[in-house]
């Protein structure tokens, strides 16, 4: 039996063509729609009846569609614009409770694009834009939320709706659960086809909000793949012959033509010929000008300044490139295209680099409101934080990427690029770090480098950090002493820490002993927990070098409690001066120092004319340098782990057979009980020998020196640890060219806590599996005033004797604390290969992790 036929009714057809293509390969279906006189709806028998409200005269015909529809008891669904000025969900549904009602957002697709109904929907004018004229026009500050949705899915959703999927409700949505800003909606179309341009209107006649009927279902995935949507359109190319150019903002001067001309028409013609010219030159230059004076208050500090100078460069720019436009003609004429060109593009650089510091400058303003304090609405602030900086960022890596700046310019960009980039890979996760998402409480790891441990330094001190909805809400600094006298029970130290140190008793001032960050930090946060019962959200560690690069970026400070003045190089001397000298545990010295120190810094960087680049540099070379390092207990962790910004042993290298994938990482712990890594300086040579029958072998030569010649120095305690591949195997260790009796170190406290215990002859070396790493460590003593020599042995498991082409990467890992390491290496290899990538001598001083690579081929 042939099924009742479906009857949809689209006065404009949008939706209506494509639904009724797409159902009548099922069912059989009727379509009204404006191409066709609106009938009177005849008595037959429709299984379905859908209707798309139009709001330029089908509305009328809805009390006679809804009441036909209860006549034939057949199903009804209602469907409309969510943007329409008046919703007639309520009022459908009183007029038939069985009715579905649709609402749909800003739908795009393909054929729509060129359609004069669809221009209102803000995606296909920003497509149309781009496809047309190379750019998109944003109105106001682009921060207008808008509901896209591509047309396959809103026809999906109606079609599971006449199969009677979700029957128990009423209310649905056939758009984005989470809205997009216009800005965010312009930079994926932009994503989609890079060659297209980004302006700004200024004012926006809109109302902000769309309001809807709320406590509907929402037919659409919870993420909604909108990025991916928007590749499936064309973007490329212009509009095919006979596409309307509804949109096009240009205006053309028509002249009548006359019989004769007179001098003063001439003159008019010729001056409309060169005005274009003059304009565009005029603004250029003024765009220039106030360019470079936003540089110069850039570089002092002044930024309200400018601001100014970069909205008027941006506004001189934009001008001057609209009068270049129409130099084209007269180009074309005396033959000079090129050099028109290469002014255009000088003109859009210019736009593009005053726009893109200018986001920089506006997230900035709502960065300020929310971690002041001062915002009335953080989330909303926040986001319009995210999108101007995501925006600032976009443009200025293009501007990078193109290379066509100064090289004083592109250095600035460089040394803020960590920052940059912890700020742009980060984004997803940074509305739950800093509480967009609920409060976050952070321990805050004071680590002092001069008296080195694995993570960076001896936790002297701590903080409690609580962030809510944007802002510091409290931030207290406690004595490392006051929570680990709190301490009930025992916790097992680390060997070297017990048997070294020593210490029967593992705390919290020692938490951060393992050589992987994430390792410690996770040590540090159970430690608080359980000392004091703070739970955490994640630890963040910063050392004395941290400060330093801060004194360095916003110059000296003055501490009135103490009255000191403290800067870069003497923060060391009046630290240990007022926080460690004569400190005992229970005393409050340190903290009420650091507390000052920290109030003083704060209230510097607080100041309009600090030098905020030079601010965001200090934090770049923190990162890097893992002076500053973070560490998360969830999902989180995993981008910073990728990012580098945790100092995490984790490898993203893949194991390959034509990969000789080497490690070293050499770690200090200073176990004296003292500051002497103050005076501490070192110097590694690294050799690696490819022998003929493919087996590699290695010497690593370390030369520490102690110029400590009293307090806070001493002699120099240090366990060594050096890190390797796993399965490395060292041959031999020389101390002083006197070769070591190798055995392995006794761990078990029973044996050597014993009272008859006598240490074995020989240097006992621990080892221990990592993961797909070997750690070695041992103990070595650096005097007072004396150099100490090194030199250990080993080769790798990798074998390349059967290998016609191989690659050897080496992994650099950098200690957290240490400031710099002189750093020289070396490569031997076989007669029969040749280098054909990298080389194989390499002397530098470290501050980073870094990879070296050289590529081999048999000859």
């Amino acid at each position: 039996m042939k099924s009742a036929p479906i009857l949809i009714i689209d006065k404009t057809g949008l939706i209506g063509e494509p639904l009724s293509l797409k159902l009548s390969k099922e069912f059989p279906v009727v379509l009204i729609s404006k191409w066709k006189k609106f009938p009177v709806i005849t008595d037959n028998k429709y299984s379905h009846i859908i209707f798309i409200a139009d709001e330029n005269g089908s509305l009328e015909f809805l009390p006679q569609i809804i009441k036909k529809a209860k006549g034939i008891n057949s199903g009804f669904i209602f469907a409309q614009d969510m943007a329409s000025k008046d919703i007639y969900a309520e009022k459908v549904l009183g007029l038939y409770s069985s009715s579905k009602v649709v609402l749909y957002g800003d739908i795009f697709g393909n054929k729509l694009i060129l359609r004069t109904e669809s221009f209102k929907s803000v995606i296909n004018k920003f497509i149309y834009q781009g496809k047309m004229f190379g750019k998109i026009q944003i109105l106001g500050d682009g921060l207008r939320m808008t509901h896209p949705v591509f047309i396959n899915d809103v026809v999906d959703g109606l079609i599971d709706l006449v199969f009677g999927m979700n029957d128990k409700h009423s209310l649905f949505y056939l758009f984005p659960k989470h809205p997009v800003t216009e800005l965010s909606l312009a930079h994926m179309i932009q994503k989609a086809n890079p060659q297209i341009n980004i302006d700004f209107i200024r004012s926006d006649p809109r109302k902000g909000i769309v309001h809807f009927p709320q406590n509907g279902k929402y037919l659409l995935e919870d993420k909604y793949a909108l990025s991916k949507k928007i590749r499936a359109i064309d973007i490329y190319g212009n509009p095919p012959a006979g596409a309307t150019n509804e949109g096009k903002e240009n205006t053309q001067t028509k002249y009548k033509g006359k019989k004769s001309f007179s001098l003063k028409i001439l003159w008019v013609l010729i001056f409309l010929f060169i005005s274009p010219l003059i304009f565009a030159l005029f603004f250029s230059f003024l765009g220039l000008n106030t360019l470079y004076l936003a540089k110069e208050e850039i570089d002092r500090g002044n930024f309200i300044r400018a601001k100014s100078s970069l909205r008027l460069s941006n506004t001189f720019f934009y001008v001057g490139r609209q009068a270049s436009k129409a130099l084209h003609f007269q180009a074309k004429i005396i033959g000079r295209e090129n050099n028109l060109k290469r002014f255009s593009q000088n003109l859009e650089l210019g736009h593009k680099i005053s726009q893109g510091v200018l986001y920089a400058f506006d997230s900035e303003i709502y960065f300020s409101k929310i971690f002041s304090g001062k915002s009335d609405n953080p989330v909303d602030d926040f986001s319009k934080w995210q999108n101007y900086l995501k925006s600032s960022i976009v443009i200025l890596e293009k501007i990078k990427a193109e290379g066509k700046v100064s090289d004083s310019f592109l250095q600035k960009l460089e040394v803020v690029d960590p920052f940059i980039k912890l700020l742009s890979n980060a984004s997803d996760v940074l509305p739950n770090i800093v509480g967009i998402e609920g409060q976050r409480t952070y321990l805050v790891l004071f680590q002092n480098n001069m008296e080195l441990r694995p993570g960076g330094g001896f936790i002297g001190s701590y903080g409690i950090l609580k962030i809510n909805l944007g802002k510091i809400t409290e931030f207290t600094i406690h004595d490392v002493y006051d929570a680990d006298g709190q301490l009930k029970g025992h916790l097992e130290p680390p060997f070297a820490i017990r048997r070294y140190l020593p210490s029967a008793h593992w705390y919290m001032r020692d938490g951060n002993f393992d050589i992987d960050f994430v390792k410690a930090a996770s040590a540090s946060s159970n430690f608080l927990y359980v000392e004091t019962g703070v739970k955490s959200d994640g630890v963040i560690g910063v050392d004395v070098s941290f400060v330093k690069n801060i004194l360095h970026a916003i110059g000296p400070v003055y501490v009135p409690d103490y009255k000191e003045n403290v800067d870069e190089n003497n923060l060391y001397i009046i630290t240990q001066s007022h926080a460690e000298k004569n400190f005992f545990p229970g005393s409050t010295q340190k903290k009420d120092f650091l507390r000052s120190l920290y109030r003083a810094i704060m209230d510097k960087i607080s100041q309009h004319n600090v030098p905020y680049l030079s601010v965001a540099q200090a934090i770049s070379d923190s990162l890097v340098q893992k002076h500053l390092l973070f560490a998360f207990n969830d999902n989180t962790q995993n981008i910073f782990t990728v990012n580098g910004w945790s100092s995490s042993l984790w490898d993203e290298r893949i194991d390959d057979e034509k990969s000789v994938n080497d490690f070293l990482g050499i770690i200090e712990a200073n176990l004296g009980v003292n500051k002497v890594n103050y005076f501490i300086s070192r110097k590694i040579d690294h050799k690696v020998a490819i022998e003929d029958n493919g087996s590699i072998s290695e010497e690593l030569n370390i030369s520490y020196k102690n110029a400590s010649t009293s307090w806070p120095g001493g002699g120099y305690k240090n366990y060594l640890r050096i890190i390797l591949p796993e399965d490395a195997n060292i041959s031999e260790i020389s101390i002083q060219n006197v070769s070591q009796v190798l055995i392995d170190a006794i761990t078990d406290p029973l044996i050597y806590e014993a009272k008859d215990f006598k240490p074995p002859p020989g240097l006992e070396v621990e080892k221990v599996n990592d993961g797909n790493k070997t750690i070695y460590g041992f103990i070595v003593n650096i005097p007072v005033g004396e150099i100490i020599k090194i030199k250990i042995k080993y080769a790798l498991k990798n074998n390349v004797s059967n290998l016609n082409n191989f690659s050897y990467n080496l992994k650099l890992f950098k200690q957290p604390g240490i400031d710099n390491l002189p750093y020289s290496f070396s490569l031997e290899f076989p007669n029969s290969f040749n280098v054909i990538e990298g080389t194989t001598s390499y002397s530098k001083k470290i501050v980073r992790d870094e990879n070296l690579i050289v590529g081999f081929a048999k000859k």
